[in-house]
């Protein structure tokens, strides 16, 4: 063969055998691999014919040698030229091209490859190229996938819907039809199932979810009176549900099929309270949605309301009054004769009672009707007669010459309720006699001691009516108290008086016998003899006593024998020394009483204690063989006993032992050891080993290496308290047969390891010994001995046991578990151990049905047993074979699809037969795949059976349905079609046979061209043919209808010539749209306005606009428009009208209260409105002191000490006019002049203060300067002398004082020298506070300062030093020390504290005026802190600013949840939080406008109301009592609940004053006594 380089080259065909070759050289191929695969997004395409959808991109890969030029070659099946693709690229060893299949059939792939003359062509692949499966489409929803329930209508519509697949739309009734689009259902989620059209593009079909949610509902509530029932309950059938704004597009206020108990439940439905009431009530209730198609607006199911019916204007909420009670009685009051007194009587008594109501509030009127018989003797005082809150008062009404008995008179009361109508009560008079009681049982008194009075004695007893019997209190008391009876009986008068509530008893006598005991004698007790101790001899233990009413007596028991001797004592110890004094004729025997006296013991010391030797016993014990002591001989086991003890109880010499002494028997008692231990040492020596058995056994196994452990004898346990101390092993001997052990033995924690060697020893028995020795501190050693024995291994014999004994074929061994154990014949015992398969991994044929499977046992105990195996028998089974059937569905006079098996297990290549039957009958057919038969349209089953094999069973598998599909009619579609924007294609009407595929779908924007929009057809035959579903119809779209969204009030002041913003409102307009906007504008009438500036932003976002002209009252029209291509112009409209300026806030200036003359002061301003300038002057006809003061920068200058008023003017702007601040009153203090003054120092004595040439020296302003003794004082050394300087200028300087030590002399020790002495300081105590003086002595010359403390409430009233002859030393005081000069003796300080006068506040709040406490309560709870320059302004207005900022801070200053929205009230204002915590709390809903006006002024009325909402508006009854407030005023409530607690009593002559302003001093004075009541 010719190469292209030019050369020649053999090349073997194919049919030439190798044995033909001999003689040829044999060259490689230049192509030696030709494989074709395939992939779809980097993954290869398996099967012999794989699928891919249509419009998937396929890459072809040939792998052959590089350099080779490869076409690949695509042939559709029924076309004879194949598509090929060149210049593949080529990485990795392969050759690839992509192409994408964008038609549906079956393709053959291949390649050929060409280089150096040679070509290859690869095996072909089958590719099928399929429709696109729907279920990999995306449904989208155009808003969301909800639908609001209709529960008008018979269906619900699902939302509108997209369809695409890989970005591509599909058409509705072209690619796909669609059900699930409505439906009959509550709340619930549906599926939406679209489907491919027959014949389409697509095959398949997909689902989605789309929920039908609750239609939004409101409350509507009507008016809702009832009359007085005494419960809160509301009326039946005043709530109902409507429907909410934009529920699925029906009318807000709709009503809706719900009623109560069908659709909501109702609960909680009361009045705030259960009284009639003239004024509106609040109503509270529940509702609970209990249909689950509804809810409430905000989503939730179940909604609590309280609704006010004074805010409603088109809502009553009121309980009337109940018809007056008819079950009324008349009451009785007995008048005494022969009394005047005074009688009350509660009407209350006579209200008649109510089963399940309450009368409210009851007034009684003003005075009770009282009506006498036409008889002397018994009348009453107009004046005074009582009668309030229903209880009368009959004061000193006159029966004393009353002889009558019943009635004599009647008393009628009108009453008056909250609940009930008017009703009369009637009081009957009747005249009764008085009645004398008489003893209601033994009167008797209490005992009284000889020397006391009757009046000591208490009378017990009572008394009774001697007609009925019953108890009649009041209170005894001695005829006369004062007689002192003998002891013994004594019989005494007494008198009986009634007590009040009793006067229809009189007073009565009688006599008691009461008993006089004898009294208790006085004494002195004897003392006890001190600081007595053991002599061996007898002492007196006490001194007698003394007593004055008879004889002392004494014994040292008890109970024993008295006498008048004092006792004595020996031993030491404590005595009782018992004492009594028998008494006289007048007075009793005293108890024996006892005094404790004691001797104490004599002191005792040891000298030496000597110890004996002994053997180990684990115990500490020591014997003792002597002891000594000082002085004493005493013998042991009669006068003392000891005990003693080692330290530790281990061996050892010289140890330490501690001996105890214990006294006893008389010794005990009269000596006392001075220690009663003693150190001392001795001996502890070993003792013999224990005896107790010390061999044990081991047992080795021949041929078996292993170490052993062998737990060695345990050590006997010791007798407590014994131990072995330190204990230690070691090894003894190793002595084994040979072959058994070489090294490596040791001995821990009482165990012996022995390590035995693998040999090939076969000896049973003995075969050797080993020891172990114990060495411990306080035992002598212990040998132990271990025996050892030898044992060879057995052979176990048996089979397992099979988990199971047959297995289906495909299994392996594995399935089958072994278990079971062998047996060990020799010890007749089992033998545990493992078995497992030799390979379990082996999978058996049926064959002829039985297998021997191999296995082996591995023992648990491998040093006793040896590892054995066997065989087992086992079944195998035939296995199931498995199969799925499907089978495409086709269209109607198309091509059958065929059959097929997936999923299939078993043989592959067992006969498959196929059959089908209608699925409605149970005729089944042969389906012959190569010729199927024709079906008519239907839904059939497909049925397939698999035959046997050798080692498989048949299979029938589940049949499958398919769907032999109808046909698609022809249709003509109609024309001419027209809607409006905003409508859907349900307001678009069509011809018979048509509707459209969403009949809620928007027909979209407006448009001069006509849309298409998806329709369906159903045809007359449809026993054939399908609806035609997604048809496309033209309809014309038109512009909506537009409007004016807002009308807006705006004001600004006529010489406001600025420029103003306006932020139009748009959310009124439809969303989706592309807005245009613009503006025109109009003036009112007659004005000569003009505007100035008109920007509107392109984007509608802001209009800036300016005005000139014109007057107050004139308007301007500004229309701002939008326009859009689907709606009609919107618009909004901007009336401006001018007005006149307003007033600034007020003006306060701010500043410290006071100057020091010679410095300056800066003050400023706070308040005013607008941007005006500030200017300062003073007001020199209020101001005693003088300054000057910069206008612009309010610096001031004092010029003369005193008071200066300055006055702040802020000047108007174009929306303010002018401001004039208070005065603010400041004061000009005198300075203090500075420097120090000069003077000559005296060296010598005899010199007087005019030596010392005291001058000015530095100090200025000019000025002169003395001393404070006079020139002529005589100097003493180390004194101080105080000095004065007095300015010139006495008005604005003060003295300055100070002190000077002009001669000083040293002091020094030695011959001759002198003393200065210290003298003390002494402060008298006082009270009401302290006062410490520093030093508390001191020599003469001295500086003593003084500190004052009063308590708290108190200050300093007097103060003075006075030296020891009394006279006054001078004191010096400055910022609250005082000093002085320590005279040459002692001085005593005298001080007076006295309570404090009240403290002013604020300057213009003196203490006595009516507001005083409560503006200190305000100021000390941070509720105000005045306007500044100590002025609280008491006179002045309050706005409504400052009273709801008062409100708030008396409440604690709570956070509100959010600002509140007035235009008027900037966030930054110090009210801000204020008023929106008032809105908040329903305080306030300011004044209209969305406007607070926060600096207008606040009348009394506004107040009053203000704080009667802030305490809750607490129910109150009857109305005001001022003539100026009317009982349907809005404030009336509130007036009538200040007078009520205590908060106002008005103006003064009836009046309340509500349209008056109220001013600060009020307002807070309404507050603290609210809030302090």
């Amino acid at each position: 063969m010719f190469n292209a380089d030019g050369t020649h080259k053999w090349y073997a065909r194919d049919d030439v055998k190798g044995s033909q070759l001999n003689n040829v050289i044999i060259n490689r191929l230049p192509i030696t691999t030709k494989t074709l695969y395939l992939k779809v997004n980097g993954k290869n395409l398996t099967g012999n014919s794989p699928k891919v959808e249509r419009g998937t991109t396929v890459q072809l890969c040939a792998s052959c040698n590089k350099d080779a030029e490869v076409t690949f070659s695509i042939l559709k099946k029924g076309e004879t030229t194949p598509i090929t693709l060149t210049k593949p690229s080529y990485a990795d060893r392969k050759y690839t091209k992509d192409y994408s299949f964008d038609t549906i059939g079956e393709y053959t792939i291949y390649f050929t490859a060409t280089k150096d003359g040679y070509s290859v062509t690869s095996s072909h692949k089958k590719l099928t190229v399929t429709k696109p499966n729907l279920s990999n489409a995306e449904i989208t929803f155009r808003s969301s996938n909800e639908s609001t329930y209709e529960p008008y209508n018979s269906t619900t519509t699902a939302p509108g819907f997209t369809v695409t697949y890989n970005g591509k739309t599909l058409r509705l009734g072209v690619d796909y039809t669609a059900s699930g689009t409505a439906s009959s259902a509550g709340v619930s989620t549906q599926t939406l199932t679209i489907k491919a059209v027959e014949g389409s593009d697509y095959t398949g079909s997909k689902t989605a979810e789309w929920r039908i949610v609750p239609h939004k509902a409101k409350v509507e509530v009507g008016d809702v009176i009832k009359a007085y029932d005494g419960t809160t309950d509301l009326p039946d059938g005043k709530i109902s549900l409507v429907s909410a704004a934009g529920s699925a597009g029906y009318q807000a206020g709709l009503p809706l099929p719900l009623s109560e108990g069908n659709g909501f439940e109702l609960t909680d439905a009361k009045y705030d309270s259960a009284n009639a009431s003239e004024t509106e009530k609040n109503i509270s209730f529940t509702v609970k949605l209990t249909d689950t198609n509804y809810t409430f607006e905000d989503g939730t199911t179940e909604k609590a309301f309280t609704l006010n019916g004074a805010e409603l204007e088109d809502k009553s909420f009121k309980i009337n009054k109940a018809a007056a009670p008819t079950n009324i009685q008349s009451g009785t009051l007995n008048i005494i004769n022969g009394t005047q007194q005074t009688y009350t009587y509660d009407f209350k008594e006579l209200l008649p009672e109510l089963s399940e109501s309450e009368y409210g509030t009851i007034s009684y009127g003003n005075q009770a009707a009282i009506s006498l018989v036409s008889q002397s003797g018994y009348y009453y005082d107009e004046t005074i007669v009582e009668f309030k809150n229903g209880v009368l008062i009959l004061a000193q009404f006159y029966a004393k010459d009353g002889n009558m008995t019943g009635q004599i008179g009647t008393v009628k009361v009108k009453v008056t309720t909250t609940n009930y109508e008017d009703f009369q009560l009637t009081l009957v008079l009747n005249a009764v006699n008085q009645i004398k009681p008489t003893p209601g049982g033994e009167i008797t008194a209490a005992e009284i001691t000889y020397g006391d009075a009757l009046s000591k004695s208490t009378i017990l007893g009572k008394m009774k009516d001697p007609d009925t019997g019953k108890s009649v209190n009041g209170t005894f008391a001695w005829t006369d108290g004062t007689i002192k009876p003998n002891a013994g009986d004594y019989e005494a008068d007494w008198t009986f008086t009634p007590a009040a509530g009793y006067e229809k008893y009189a007073t009565a006598t009688g006599t008691v016998t009461i008993k006089v005991n004898k009294a208790t004698p006085t004494f002195t007790a004897p003392p006890a003899q001190e600081n007595l101790t053991y002599t061996g001899r007898e002492q007196a233990l006490i001194t007698a006593g003394v007593t004055d009413h008879g004889t002392m007596q004494y014994s040292l028991t008890e109970n024993g024998t008295y006498s008048q001797n004092s006792p004595v004592g020996t031993d030491a110890g404590t005595y009782t020394v018992w004492y009594r004094v028998i008494g006289d004729a007048n007075h009793n025997d005293t108890a024996p009483a006892s005094v404790a006296v004691s001797i104490g013991q004599k002191p005792l010391t040891i000298t030496g204690v000597t110890v004996a030797s002994k053997l180990y016993d684990g115990t500490t014990n020591a014997d003792i063989t002597s002891v000594t002591f000082d002085n004493v001989t005493l013998k042991r086991d009669t006068d003392y006993t000891v005990t003693a003890s080692f330290d530790e109880a281990g061996v050892g010499s010289g140890k330490n032992v501690t001996a105890t002494v214990t006294l006893m028997g008389q010794a005990a008692k009269n000596y006392a050891l001075e220690q009663s231990s003693f150190p001392t040492t001795g001996s502890i020596i070993k003792a013999a080993a224990p005896d107790f058995t010390k061999e044990t056994a081991l047992t080795i196994v021949n041929g078996h290496e292993k170490t052993y452990t062998v737990t060695l004898p345990a050590l006997p346990t010791l007798e407590t308290p014994k131990a072995y101390g330190a204990l230690t092993y070691e090894i003894g001997e190793i002595k084994l047969n040979d072959g058994y052990y070489t090294s490596g033995a040791k001995v821990e924690n009482g165990e012996l390891t022995l390590p035995i060697q693998n040999n090939d020893g076969e000896t049973t028995g003995s075969v050797g010994t080993a020891t172990v020795v114990i060495k411990s501190t306080n035992y002598e050693d212990i040998t132990l001995t271990v025996n050892v024995s030898a044992k060879n291994r057995i052979t176990p014999t048996g089979t397992p046991t099979l988990s199971k004994n047959a297995i289906t074929y495909g299994d392996a061994l594995n399935i089958i578990a072994l278990s079971g154990k062998l047996h060990d014949n020799v010890n007749n015992v089992d033998v545990d151990g493992t078995f497992e398969w030799v390979d379990g991994t082996h999978i058996p044929v049926v064959g002829n049905g039985t297998y021997a499977a191999e296995w082996i046992f591995e023992p648990t105990d491998t040093e006793k047993y040896l590892t054995v195996s066997g065989r087992s028998n086992i079944t195998v089974e035939k296995a199931r074979q498995y199969g799925k059937l499907s089978m495409a569905g086709y269209t109607y006079g198309k091509t059958p699809s065929t059959p097929t098996l997936t999923d299939q297990t078993g043989d592959l290549n067992a006969q498959v037969t196929y059959s089908y039957a209608a699925a409605d009958s149970g005729s089944v057919h042969t389906w012959d795949i190569s010729n199927p038969p024709a079906l008519n349209a239907g839904t059939y089953r497909m049925y397939a059976s698999i035959g046997d094999t050798d080692n498989y069973y048949g299979f029938e598998a589940v049949h499958c349905e398919f769907v032999v599909a109808k046909a698609t009619p022809t249709y003509t579609a109609p024309t001419g079609l027209t809607a409006k924007y905003g409508q859907t294609l349900a307001d678009v009407k069509l011809p018979d046979g048509w509707s459209w595929m969403d009949s809620s779908e928007s027909v979209g924007g407006a448009s001069t061209a006509a849309k298409t929009f998806q329709a369906k057809f159903t045809p007359t035959d449809a026993v054939n043919y399908n609806m035609v579903e997604n048809i496309g119809l033209k309809v014309m779209v038109n512009k909506a209808d537009g409007g004016n969204l807002k009308t807006v009030e705006l004001e600004q002041k006529y010489t406001d010539t600025s420029e103003h913003t306006y932020t139009p409102d748009w959310s009124g307009l439809p969303s989706g749209q592309t807005w245009r906007y613009n503006s025109e504008y109009s003036v009112s009438t007659g004005s000569n306005v003009t505007l100035t500036k008109q920007d509107f932003a392109a984007n509608g976002s802001l209009l800036t606009y300016a005005v000139s002209g014109g007057k107050a009252g004139d308007k301007i029209t500004l229309t701002l428009k939008a326009s859009c291509d689907n709606y009609e112009d919107f618009t909004i409209t901007l009336n401006v009208t001018l007005t006149e300026k307003d007033d600034q806030k007020p003006l306060t200036i701010t500043g410290a209260g006071s100057v020091v003359y010679g410095q300056t002061l800066t003050l400023t301003t706070t308040g005013g409105s607008g941007t005006g300038t500030v200017t300062y002057r003073v007001d020199t006809d209020h101001s005693t002191g003088e300054a000057t003061i910069d206008p612009n920068t309010g610096v001031l200058t004092p010029v003369k000490v005193g008071s200066v008023s300055v006055i702040a003017t802020k000047e108007g702007d174009k929306d303010y006019n002018d401001v004039t601040s208070a005065p603010f009153v400041l004061m000009i203090k005198p300075a203090t002049p500075t420097g120090e003054p000069k003077y000559t120092k005296i060296t010598t004595s005899g010199k007087t203060l005019a030596d010392a040439q005291l001058t000015v020296g530095t100090i200025t302003p000019a000025g002169t300067i003395s001393w404070d003794a006079g020139d002529t004082q005589s100097v003493a050394a180390n004194t101080a002398y105080n000095w004065t300087f007095k300015p010139t200028d006495t008005v604005n300087y003060n003295n300055l004082t100070g002190s000077i030590t002009p001669y000083t002399v040293s002091h020094s020790g030695g011959g001759g020298g002198s003393y200065n002495p210290t003298y003390a300081v002494v402060v008298d105590k006082t009270k009401n506070g302290d006062i410490t003086a520093s030093p508390k002595a001191a020599t003469k010359g001295t500086i003593v300062t003084l500190t004052i403390d009063p308590d708290k409430g108190y200050e300093l009233d007097a103060l003075e030093v006075l030296d020891k002859n009394g006279d006054r030393v001078k004191l010096t005081e400055k910022n609250g020390k005082y000093t002085f000069v320590m005279p040459a003796s002692k001085v005593t300080i005298k001080g007076k504290f006295v309570e404090k006068a009240p403290e002013q506040i604020f300057a213009d709040v003196p203490v006595d005026a009516y507001c005083y406490e409560a503006v200190k309560w305000a100021a000390s709870e941070g509720i105000t802190g005045g306007i500044g320059n100590n002025l609280f302004a008491p006179g002045l207005p309050c706005t409504r600013g400052q009273i709801v900022t008062f409100l708030w801070r008396a409440a604690g200053s709570p956070a509100p949840k959010s600002m509140s929205s007035f235009t008027d009230v900037a966030e930054d204002a110090y009210y801000a939080k204020a008023v929106a915590w008032a809105v908040e709390n329903g305080i306030t809903g300011g004044t209209g406008n969305g406007k607070f006006s926060p600096d207008a002024t606040c009348t009394r009325a506004q107040a009053v109301t203000f704080l009667y909402r802030a305490s809750g508006s607490p129910a109150v009854s009857g109305s005001a009592a001022f003539s100026d407030v009317a009982t349907d005023a809005y404030y009336a409530s509130a007036v009538k609940w200040a007078e009520k607690n205590g908060i106002t009593g008005g103006i003064g002559n009836g009046l309340f004053g509500s349209g008056d302003n109220c001013t600060r001093a009020q307002i807070v004075t309404f507050l603290y006594r609210a809030f302090n009541k």
